[in-house]
């Protein structure tokens, strides 16, 4: 092989390396878009769960304020209506 045939058997190497470097390159991209359209329903499903989840979270610690609000209330009215047995008044 001559010099010539050397350098242009180098140069040919080194283009389609590139190309094959760019068509890797772009079918990584192509791949990851894909992805990340397939998972995004899954992560709109996701959010959609979690702000649910947190708005009966929220429901329940007010039900259970509530709950522990009433009890108290019944606790002083049961009081309220306990005889007093020591004559005091």
């Amino acid at each position: 092989m001559t010099t010539e045939q050397y350098s242009l058997y180098s140069m040919i190497q080194q283009q389609v390396q590139q190309q094959y470097s760019m068509a890797q390159s772009m079918w990584q991209n192509m791949f990851e878009m894909e992805r990340e359209a397939q998972l995004q329903p899954l992560k709109d499903l996701e959010d959609s769960l979690q702000t649910e989840k947190d708005n009966l979270e929220s429901r329940l610690k007010i039900a259970q304020a509530e709950y522990d609000a009433k009890k108290e209330e019944e606790k002083a009215g049961v009081k309220g209506l306990t005889p007093d047995y020591t004559g005091q008044g």
